[in-house]
């Protein structure tokens, strides 16, 4: 009832509502529990601003600037534009999220599935891939490539992704270690690990990044250690050329082999639909927008939402353009504190 005697007395406050709103319906907040289309998340506005319109003395649509407009108000129409440019991404692929990995976590968790199967193996690359926002060919093969053998080159004839000799460690006492040293230190506490990417889309090859451990959550020094140990379980200690994403098929007689895109795609769209309540048949085609992509489409997402800067982002997940800037959407945690900046606002007497 304040709220709506507010927006009666300050027409504005009622339009920034509706804003917000309309933004929060964009993140998923919504009865289908998903990304809805812009034209639909319209009609939820006008439904809001017809209820609106019943208070106060003098009814007004509370989507325009003036009550004598034709047309709704730039502030929401700005609103519906990023929502339409979102929808518009060519080839657009939605987040790997935290709620996605939280999710596979507790699956894995309840199956007894042993450290060296498929799903141990890529809850361990999905959460350093959040940390690192890696790339399909950073770390994994794409289809056809799941023999031992049939990995991918770069142009100096070797893996193109991580192998053993890519990783390194630190550990609490600051003792450097290789990545097959840091796996058999097991009395020590590694807090630190850096990876050197062979080869990258921008052109940087030979670069390193370095992550830290983490207490209160995803660490991604743990899950590069748990995927190393995993390694030389299956291929020896002395095998520095072959890729670090590998694991033991269930079936009887099945050698070991590379997570592949296909690997990848069906966990990510698996998930996809019980997180977000998805039907796998009748929402195939919105679930087919979740693959290998989606991890680095999921840190930017991420990060970008806690407050990071451009610079911040590019440089952290090792991009030279601006082209991450097709990834970003509307997320609940940038809807909450565009609630706050204008909660703020509005507590200061003569802000405007």
């Amino acid at each position: 009832d304040t709220d709506l005697a507010a927006m009666q007395l300050d027409p504005r406050r009622g339009l920034l509502q509706l804003a917000m709103y309309a933004q929060h319906l964009g993140t998923g907040s919504n009865l289908l529990c998903r990304t809805i289309r812009p034209d639909t998340i319209k009609k939820y506005v006008t439904v809001a601003a017809s209820l609106h319109a019943l208070f106060g003395a003098h009814p007004r649509d509370f989507r325009k600037d003036s009550p004598t407009d034709t047309k709704v108000s730039p502030t929401l129409s700005a609103v519906y534009n990023e929502q339409k440019r979102w929808e518009d991404v060519p080839n657009r692929r939605e987040p790997f999220t935290l709620e996605m990995l939280d999710a596979m976590k507790d699956d894995f968790a309840a199956s007894g599935h042993g450290a060296n199967t498929r799903t141990a193996a890529l809850l361990d690359w999905f959460e350093c891939g959040l940390f690192a926002g890696l790339r399909l060919g950073e770390w994994a093969q794409t289809a056809y490539r799941s023999e031992i053998t049939s990995y991918q080159l770069n142009i100096r004839n070797e893996a193109r992704a991580l192998c053993m000799c890519d990783v390194r460690f630190e550990s609490a006492q600051r003792g450097q270690y290789s990545a097959a040293d840091a796996a058999a230190a097991t009395n020590l506490t590694m807090v630190k690990c850096w990876i050197k990417f062979r080869t990258q889309k921008n052109g940087q090859h030979g670069e390193e990044k370095l992550f830290t451990s983490n207490n209160s959550g995803k660490c991604f020094p743990s899950a590069m250690l748990r995927i190393i140990r995993r390694f030389i379980s299956l291929r020896g200690v002395s095998d520095c050329g072959t890729p670090l994403a590998i694991y033991q098929p269930d079936s009887p007689g099945k050698s070991t082999t590379f997570i592949t895109a296909p690997d990848i795609e069906a966990a990510m769209r698996k998930v996809a639909a019980r997180v977000y309540h998805l039907d796998p048949v009748r929402d195939a085609k919105s679930l087919m927008k979740w693959s290998a992509h989606s991890l680095r489409v999921g840190a930017c997402v991420i990060i970008h939402s806690m407050g990071m800067s451009t610079a911040q982002i590019k440089f952290l997940l090792r991009w030279r353009s601006d082209g991450f800037m097709v990834y970003l959407r509307n997320t609940a945690t940038l809807a909450h504190r565009q609630n706050d900046i204008f909660n703020e606002a509005d507590a200061m007497p003569h802000f405007l």
